[in-house]
């Protein structure tokens, strides 16, 4: 009995476990991480991941939770961080 008592405890323990693991990865499924508040920055269908490389007036796609929206560079900041970010 103490032996089934045992297993069933370490069972639990690694149920527990894995069902921890699946949440901390679902964290990073694109599709949560947009629901809280990030965008995807597109350039000619490309992924924009720095401001090097844009010009002034290029067409940028804001990809969104619930859609997404053309845009224009207006100003490049390079080496600066927003305030407000």
């Amino acid at each position: 009995m103490r032996a089934q008592n045992a297993a069933a405890g370490r069972v639990n323990a690694l149920i527990a476990s894995e069902n921890a693991r699946r949440e901390r990865l679902k964290s990073f499924d694109p599709e949560r991480i947009f629901q809280r508040g990030y965008t995807a920055v597109r350039a000619e269908g490309r992924r924009v991941t720095s401001v090097a490389g844009l010009e002034k007036g290029q067409m940028l796609t804001l990809e969104f939770y619930d859609g997404a929206a053309d845009v224009a560079v207006k100003e490049i900041h390079h080496g600066q961080k927003r305030n407000n970010v």
